[in-house]
């Protein structure tokens, strides 16, 4: 997966008929999932589509958004109307970050495979470890629900950052890489609380 997907990801349309959807469930029947196939389907249908449908049903009374990418929904949220900007932000900031992370899980379609980005990690962080151990602390220090994003920025410089709830790296100046999904729904099926434990399994994963 390159970072040119990742960007058409964010600048997602409604279809023909005006409505928002889901990417399509990324595993196939029989396929394995992470962290495994009732937690992904999960996961996918009652919090990716629901982001999705719940968005829909908030922009049903204003025809003229439907038009707008998902960033320009969340860039533009705080000069929508009051009764609609704070749900068009949230939601539409789920629609992207759930967009992001499924396509980053999909089967063989992790970035940190990539031997360019191998690379730049290593560079930029000494080693894989490093990089491991910066990243899996951002996510454990994280207080409450929200994600932990590998960015660059227009210089092409790498960098870690979180962001609380459904908010987003700012697009204006970072391309998303990858993200780690830290709301609890991503892992207390599997691993209740332990957030350290599913960032490790995470990470198995996607390398």
């Amino acid at each position: 997966m390159d970072e040119k997907y990742i960007l058409s990801i964010t600048e997602q349309k409604a279809g023909r008929n005006g409505i928002f959807e889901a990417l399509p469930f990324p595993f196939s029947t029989g396929e394995a999932a992470f962290p495994d196939r009732e937690s992904a389907e999960l996961h996918h249908g009652g919090h990716y589509a629901g982001a999705a449908a719940a968005l829909n049903e908030r922009l049903s009374c204003y025809p003229a958004y439907a038009c707008c990418s998902l960033r320009a929904l969340v860039m533009g949220a705080d000069r929508m109307p009051a009764a609609i900007r704070r749900d068009v932000k949230n939601l539409a900031g789920s629609m992207i970050c759930h967009g992001i992370w499924f396509a980053a899980t999909a089967p063989g379609a992790s970035p940190l495979r990539n031997p360019e980005l191998m690379g730049e990690l290593l560079r930029g962080y000494g080693s894989m470890e490093k990089f491991r151990l910066i990243f899996t602390r951002c996510a454990e220090e994280l207080v409450g629900s929200g994600w932990v994003w590998l960015l660059r920025d227009r210089f092409g410089r790498l960098s870690i950052q979180p962001t609380h709830n459904n908010e987003l790296p700012n697009l204006a100046v970072y391309t998303p890489i990858l993200n780690l999904d830290c709301f609890e729904h991503a892992y207390y099926m599997r691993w209740k609380n332990r957030r350290d434990r599913y960032t490790a399994a995470w990470f198995r994963w996607m390398e």
